[in-house]
């Protein structure tokens, strides 16, 4: 039976419930949830109404009609509250932020989509391993593993947002491979009529005399790129490739080695030490076709910072070069970079040059933009303690702490401070040190070290500790209800792609959200959890 032509007005008028909800949600509204039903019944619309054939088709009218809608709700909506922010760019950027999280909805996708998507393909493929290892030969087996696994691949191409590749991937291995280790290991016995136990002791053996020197060979070049790729600004493509391939191997770590590298990286962008941004996107290319786009993310995000930076400096460059009457006192460059919750350059923005604290003789401090605000407010009185400097600057202690202890308990002691002792506390008070003299004219004050081991070993644990948080919440938010056991494993498997979770780790994220009531124990069963809506 041939399917009704739908109207396009009418049509149009039944997806008004879903784009003002979406407006809503760009705005940071509350959005009452629409039913399964009635977004099923608005995706099915807009489907029909762009695949009826000619002269009814209207997917080039709905496309119009929407952008229309979507660009007057910009200029009556958002730019109006944009502009109210122009008089302060910290909140105008602030607002932009906020506005564009709002647009984004990946964590919708995952939520709403992916999550029932997954599990619909964990229990097709649960049916069809099942059936397919009980028919044929572990190679058919196996050639059907493949063709599902290319499928799955061309469809999230096709179909999907590319961050469910990996998902999807894991899925299909666990039902093909997980589930079925056993008659596995079991039919391939059977059907080569050999142990595998004497083989692999063999193998062992072979790789372990013939590999000896290879690998050796193999970690003393890689050892020798990592130690370029970290401090030099050139790196041949050959390097490159042994850093990559290495990284593959040991994936627990390789999120400890971006968090390394992301630090050079920025310290090599920001001083201009870096050969080009091509030679840097070159790496990253490589590192995102072999580990995936989160693991570049933020590095990508770093280099077009700067590009975009380097446009605005040489557009105000022309403009007070044509502008006799914009004629400014001092050179002045500015760099703009990106901060928030999934990046954060490093704590130095740059360097500055300080002249005539000192009496005896001019002397050239080369200091961090934080550092030259610190030393600039001793110009208007003597002495300062702590708590004056951090009222004033409004940063946070262990920034502070930091500051203030490179100028006063380092090697070039700019400052003195009561008491005089090798640490900085709430109480001291500071002053300049009348009595510095050093013989060069021109020092440099130490800069926070961008390879503090522990730091960064710290922000990546909590890095991992609110990955682990995520996928708990996001595990029981399908179940609503599993032992801990499962719990645990599920939540292995969903995070092992990133990095490997250690089991007493989340136990203690378990704890943690029970606590802050994301999950509650069963009254009867202490080893079952329910998830807490």
């Amino acid at each position: 039976m041939e399917r009704k032509i739908i109207d396009f007005g009418q049509g149009w008028e039944k997806t008004q419930t879903g784009i003002t909800a979406l407006k809503r949600q760009s705005e940071g509204l509350h959005v009452p949830e629409l039913s399964s039903q009635h977004s099923i019944d608005i995706y099915t619309i807009v489907y029909r109404m762009c695949t009826q054939k000619p002269p009814n088709d209207s997917s080039l009218p709905l496309y119009q009609k929407y952008q229309k809608k979507m660009e007057e709700h910009m200029n009556s909506t958002v730019l109006p509250a944009l502009n109210e922010k122009c008089g302060n760019e910290y909140m105008l950027l602030r607002k932009l932020v906020e506005r564009w999280s709002n647009h984004f909805g990946v964590e919708r996708y995952e939520e709403d989509f992916e999550s029932s998507m997954l599990k619909d393909a964990a229990s097709y493929y649960s049916c069809k391993a099942s059936s397919w290892i009980q028919e044929g030969s572990i190679t058919d087996y196996l050639l059907k593993y493949e063709e599902c696994l290319k499928k799955e691949k061309e469809r999230v191409t096709h179909y999907l947002h590319f961050s469910s590749e990996p998902n999807l991937v894991k899925v299909v291995e666990h039902e093909f491979f997980g589930v079925h280790e056993n008659q596995l290991l079991e039919k391939t016995h059977s059907e080569k009529q050999i142990s595998l136990g004497p083989i692999a002791k063999i193998f062992k053996q072979h790789v372990t005399e013939e590999g000896g020197e290879d690998n050796k060979a193999i970690n003393d070049q890689v050892a020798s790129a990592k130690e370029q790729i970290w401090g030099s600004e050139v790196l041949s493509d050959e390097d490159i490739e042994k850093v990559v391939v290495f990284l593959a191997y040991i994936s627990d770590e390789k999120y400890l080695f971006a968090e390394f590298y992301r630090k050079k990286m920025a310290l090599r962008l920001l001083l201009n030490r870096a050969v080009s941004d091509d030679h840097e996107r070159s790496i990253l290319t490589k590192l995102k076709q072999q580990h995936g786009g989160q693991f570049t993310f933020k590095m990508e995000r770093m280099v077009t910072d700067l590009a975009l930076s380097r446009e605005n400096q040489n557009s105000f460059k022309e403009y007070v070069a044509n502008n006799h009457v914009a004629k400014p006192g001092i050179g002045l460059t500015v760099t703009l970079l990106t901060t928030g919750r999934k990046l954060t350059w490093i704590y130095s923005l740059g360097t500055c040059h300080v002249n005539g604290l000192f009496d005896q003789k001019p002397i050239e401090l080369i200091v961090s933009t934080h550092q030259a605000v610190v030393l600039l407010l001793f110009n208007t009185r003597d002495k300062l303690s702590y708590n004056d400097i951090q009222t004033q600057l409004n940063v946070g202690h262990e920034d502070l702490v930091w500051l203030l202890h490179s100028f006063s308990c380092c090697k070039y002691k700019i400052l003195t401070k009561e008491p005089a002792t090798k640490t900085v506390s709430r109480a001291d008070v500071f002053e300049i040190n009348s009595k510095f003299t050093v013989r060069m004219c021109r020092i440099k004050i130490p800069l926070r070290h961008a390879d503090d081991r522990k730091k960064f070993i710290e922000t990546v644990d909590k890095d991992r500790r609110y990955a682990i948080d995520a996928a708990i919440v996001k595990i029981m938010k399908g179940k609503k209800a599993l032992g801990h056991q499962q719990l645990v494993s599920e939540c292995v498997g969903q995070l092992s792609r990133m990095f490997k979770p250690d089991i007493k780790a989340i136990k203690i994220r378990i704890e943690d959200l029970i606590t802050r009531d994301y999950l509650e124990r069963d009254m009867e069963n202490p080893n079952m959890f329910r998830y807490l809506a």
